[in-house]
């Protein structure tokens, strides 16, 4: 099975995923059809279940998912980003809730985690900052 097969979680990746190809057919007119030739192989893991377990495990022999999901893991090879023309960017967000009693404190986190001094620590674990 493992040869045959991709994955994608059921959430962003899986979306992504189904655009990505979308947009492959729409660059060259060859690959038109490339979507009906891999829906039957198409893995889509459980919520939850990282699509690196499914590759390390061999259940799956090729793997769409965040960089820094799949960074790290043992059996997994990440082998390049996708190209620019293709790749899709996830953009992650931080949030104080209103009615939280250490809003300057959650304030500051988010600023730490944002400091210029962390880019190398973000660069690390396959983010880039923006």
């Amino acid at each position: 099975m493992s040869d045959e097969t991709i994955s994608g979680t059921e959430s962003v990746s899986a979306t992504q995923l189904r655009l990505f190809i979308e947009r492959i057919e729409t660059l060259e007119e060859e690959k038109k059809g490339i979507a009906d030739d891999i829906k039957d192989r198409m893995v889509i893991p459980p919520p939850g279940t990282p699509v690196a377990r499914l590759i390390a495990s061999g259940e799956v022999a090729l793997g769409f998912q965040q960089q820094s999901e799949l960074m790290g893991v043992t059996g997994v090879t990440v082998i390049a980003a996708l190209p620019a023309e293709v790749a899709i960017d996830t953009i992650f967000s931080a949030a104080v809730a209103q009615t939280t009693g250490h809003a300057e404190m959650a304030q500051q986190l988010i600023a730490h985690w944002n400091s210029t001094e962390n880019v190398s620590l973000k660069q690390a674990h396959g983010m880039q900052a923006v």
